[in-house]
């Protein structure tokens, strides 16, 4: 494996939203505590890159994608010290991309394409007071995109600790 360290004027921009609405219809099912729901998930994005290459060429690629995603979700809280959740959701996005080569010559792409998107989080808290829970969640994420000579996907996962407070 190499690594080659990238010019200094490189970069790229990420930022992104997710609203889920979540309802638990199916309580107690089959125990006490153990609840199942289903929601509605509503999702933006916007990716950028921008990249330097010799002798003098550069390179703007863009992506915005919306999309919408189906949950099902399944959480315990028999007790009142702790809780445990799973939810997955799967559902389809919407795009457009843009590449932007700069050189002797200017070109630019554009093109609409669709994918879908996959979340799958495991999630644990613990009630330290009346109103403080301390949590550990991990997400695997995975997307993928079709749009003419743009095709990929990806995955990412994370791990994160904690502290909610409220309610």
């Amino acid at each position: 494996m190499r690594t080659t360290t990238a010019p200094d004027e490189d970069g790229a921009w990420r930022a992104g939203g997710r609203y889920e609405y979540r309802r638990y219809p199916w309580r107690d099912l089959w125990m006490t505590g153990f609840d199942v729901g289903i929601g509605v998930e509503g999702s933006g994005e916007h990716l950028s890159f921008l990249r330097h290459f010799e002798p003098a060429f550069e390179l703007q690629t863009g992506l915005t994608n919306l999309g919408t995603a189906a949950v099902i979700a399944a959480r315990m809280q028999r007790w009142s010290r702790w809780s445990v959740g799973v939810t997955w959701g799967n559902g389809l996005t919407f795009g457009r991309s843009t590449a932007r080569h700069l050189g002797e010559t200017e070109t630019t792409l554009g093109s609409w394409g669709g994918g879908w998107q996959t979340n799958l989080e495991i999630r644990g808290e613990v009630r330290v007071t009346s109103r403080v829970r301390v949590y550990a969640a991990w997400l695997n994420s995975g997307e993928g995109r079709g749009a003419s000579h743009d095709t990929f996907t990806f995955g990412r996962s994370r791990f994160t600790v904690g502290v909610t407070s409220g309610q």
